[in-house]
């Protein structure tokens, strides 16, 4: 047989083709041989100019060589060219056609579990008829949600609806290492059978390639982990046969789709069921439930603490519990094995910070300083603020740690935390000025709620003495927008920072004073009460008695109107308990005094003991004899109460016009429509609905001056009722229509109750009929 001189490498690829024809890896072909990997590997890049006769002979059994083809492969590696080529255009190829249909798909998890809406819609988009290309699906979601092992899971289900087999890619898109968009490229013409020799030198050739061979084909592709839309661009094939699912952190708003998918955390029942993968037999709920909550319902975390519980059958879901409720070592009990929240996270942020672009270096700055702040939940704007930068470079950092996953994106300009990328978040190294970011989110939060007690006429005469106090320079709309969704937060910052520092107590102590007046005089929502005792019960590290004594009797005041009288009988127990510990001012015991006295009489009229209600509320007025009547005002609207519901209404009419008519007090708006309101009520209970009317009107008036729906809407149902029992019926159907149209302009979060005023028009309207 004649030779040639072979050029350097191409016995190399020659070997790697005979390799790939055999459907053997490197590592395969190492272990058949008793060579090592990287022998094998350097044989094939051409390191290695002669290897050794033994080694190449070994290598030819292992690829079931014919005597002819071993002779002609130890040729090439002596530098001989056979101009025959026998077993390039023969026997190899003819092994790369009759080579098995690619089948690269992972494994499939044995219990997948959760995710069935989302597996109807790549269901459904996969059956659609594809006019344009293949259906490309998108799978997005922040790291440890499940993306890649979810696409995993449903490309198996549909495997075997592409009879040219299933080709998966892991991109590793975040990561440094990751696989560049020609080096995938490589991976698939090598899954598609095409030999090394034969692939085209540049990436647009190879792209073509790729389009051609995929022109007639029926693959499904799994391009995991992209980084960004151009990653995987050139990656996608060309005819409608096959089918694409890609995976990223990124949600590819940017690439051309058929449809997409964003996962989220589980539902909570599908996070209890991962968890009992475990093979616990613990049937605890609360148990499951709990251990759910504190893994945030993260796939990933599910699957470690499961893991956790199978790998020590004497732990309990109650056991596990204990270990992760300590924050600042829950992470590390979140890893087992290959499998880690930490790890997982910090390489969306490992790929911000090693990226070189200013935006991204800002982002992991943004994204250390909010995870110092108290709360989870922030309005963008409320960052600007507290961060002390430039609005523009904030915004822009907060767009990129939300396309990277860190942040979400609650609602319109407010992001939040998911809870265990907070814990990761506060890991992260941050400059001293940390302390400062917490006392200015405090001071603006401080001048919020101020501006918003304002709405409701309540006034802060001693505003102007404190420096830290920034103004909210925005409309009412606005500011009430903005306390309907920060009330978690403020709970958050007062438990915290109550006695952090004394700035921070005087803080605080706006919080806590002003948001009970929004919350009670507002009337912003239902929960307006378990809001208020979550808030006031952060409070009790006041070390001021007064202060002590006016939280305790304002959530017994909330307990009490939800219901919870025993709770309620506890909180005013606790605050007689702080009197003895208050200062020799009059003034403060004279309140102090006040605010327990009426809390009893509250609490005895909720309990149906309208005498001893009075008695107290009496004594609570008398105690507040010396001071101002402003001091006395929630006691007299206290007492009025009572007395109307003891079935004394002139007696309750006689206060609350004393409320009304004495001039001496600075004119509180609130006060007066409380007030007004009382009066109205207390008329109708006389049987005087005319005159009912006519105070319900001005209550009208001062409820819209204020801008509190809520107390639009309760005025509207007292002129409805009392025009049906005045046989005004067009008038008791206007009313009626209005109060209807209040309630249908707020927003779902912040409804409230109307049964109990429907069912009181109603029965009014049908008395009258």
């Amino acid at each position: 047989m004649r030779t040639s001189s072979a050029s350097p490498g191409w016995a190399a690829r020659w070997l790697r083709d005979l390799r790939i024809a055999a459907g053997l890896t490197q590592e395969q072909l190492a272990h058949r041989t008793g060579l090592a990997v990287r022998s094998i590997r350097d044989l094939e890049r051409g390191v290695v100019k002669r290897p050794r006769v033994g080694s190449l002979e070994l290598i030819a059994t292992a690829l079931d060589l014919s005597p002819e083809a071993s002779d002609q492969l130890q040729q090439a590696f002596r530098g001989l060219h056979p101009t025959a080529v026998p077993l390039a255009a023969t026997e190899a190829a003819g092994r790369a056609q009759v080579q098995r249909t690619p089948a690269e798909l992972p494994r499939d998890i044995f219990q997948y579990v959760g995710r069935d809406d989302e597996a109807r819609r790549i269901r459904k988009f996969l059956s659609e008829t594809a006019i344009h290309g293949p259906p490309v699906i998108v799978v997005s979601g922040a790291g440890g949600f499940g993306k890649t092992t979810f696409a995993i899971h449903v490309a198996h289900q549909h495997a075997s609806s592409y009879a040219d087999g299933q080709v998966f890619i892991s991109l590793a898109g975040p990561r440094e290492d990751h696989l560049t968009t020609e080096r995938a490229q490589l991976e698939i013409l090598w899954a598609l059978g095409v030999p090394e020799h034969d692939l085209p030198r540049s990436a647009d050739a190879r792209t073509r390639l790729m389009r051609t061979l995929t022109a007639d084909t029926s693959i499904l592709f799994v391009l995991d982990d992209a980084l960004d839309a151009t990653h995987v661009e050139e990656l996608i094939p060309s005819g409608r046969g096959n089918a694409v699912i890609v995976t990223s952190r990124a949600s590819l708003h940017e690439l051309d789709v058929s449809g997409r998918i964003e996962l989220d955390t589980l539902r909570r029942d599908e996070s209890v069921a991962l968890l009992l993968t475990s093979g616990s037999d613990v049937d605890d709920p609360a148990d499951w439930s709990r251990l759910a909550d504190l893994c945030g319902d993260s796939p990933l975390a599910l699957r470690v603490a499961a893991a956790r519980l199978a790998a020590r059958p004497d732990w309990t879901p109650a056991d596990l519990v204990v270990r992760l409720t300590e924050e600042h070592t829950r992470l590390s009990f979140l890893s087992y094995g290959v499998l880690g929240v930490r790890a997982c996270l910090s390489v969306s942020h490992q790929a911000l910070a090693t990226s070189g672009a200013p935006v991204d270096r800002l982002a992991c700055e943004v994204l250390a300083r909010l995870a110092r702040l108290p709360g989870h939940d922030f309005a963008v704007e409320t960052v600007v603020m507290v961060l002390d930068l430039p609005a523009a470079e904030v915004e822009a950092a907060v767009e990129r740690l939300i396309d990277v996953q860190l942040l979400q994106s609650r609602s319109h300009r407010r992001v939040s935390f998911h809870n265990l990328t907070l814990l990761f978040a506060r890991e992260l190294p941050v400059e001293a000025s940390a302390d400062v970011d917490v006392v200015r989110l405090g001071a603006t939060m401080a001048a919020k709620v101020c501006e918003v007690a304002a709405i409701f006429g309540k006034e802060h005469g001693e505003l102007a003495t404190l420096t830290w106090l920034r103004k909210w320079p925005r409309s009412k709309r606005e500011t009430f927008a903005w306390f309907r969704e920060e009330v978690g937060n403020l709970a958050d910052y007062v438990r915290q920072r109550a006695s952090a520092t004394p700035q921070e107590y005087e803080i605080c102590r706006f919080l806590v004073q002003d948001t009970w007046v929004l919350l009670e005089h507002g009337r912003l929502s239902d929960t307006r009460d378990q809001a208020v005792a979550a808030l006031l019960a952060a409070a009790e590290r006041y070390v001021d008695p007064l202060t002590q004594v006016w939280c305790e009797r304002q959530l017994g005041f909330a307990y009490g109107n939800v219901g919870d009288a025993e709770t309620a009988r506890a909180h005013l127990e606790r605050a007689a308990a702080y009197l003895p510990q208050l200062p020799d001012d009059p003034v403060a015991q004279a309140r102090a005094n006040a605010w327990v006295l009426s809390l009893h009489g509250i609490l005895d009229g909720m309990a149906g003991d309208l005498d001893a209600a009075e008695q107290h509320l009496r004594e609570a007025l008398r105690a507040m004899s010396g001071l101002t009547l402003e001091h006395q005002r929630q006691c007299l609207q206290n007492l009025a109460f009572a007395l109307l519901e003891a079935g004394r209404p002139v007696e309750a009419l006689r206060y609350n016009l004393r409320l009304l008519n004495n001039d001496e007090h600075v004119v509180d708006l609130n006060s007066d429509m409380v007030a007004t309101i009382g009066v109205a009520e207390t008329l109708g209970a006389m049987d005087r609905p005319l005159d009912a009317i006519r105070y319900a009107r001005h209550a009208l008036e001062l409820a819209e001056r204020a801008s509190v729906p809520r107390r639009v809407y309760e005025v509207l149902v007292v002129i409805a009722v009392e025009s049906h029992h005045a046989g005004l019926s067009d008038q008791a159907d206007q009313a009626a229509r209005r109060a209807a149209a209040v309630v249908s302009a707020q927003a779902p979060a912040a409804q409230w109750s109307t049964s109990r005023q429907r069912a009181q028009i109603a029965a009014a309207q049908a008395t009258h009929r």
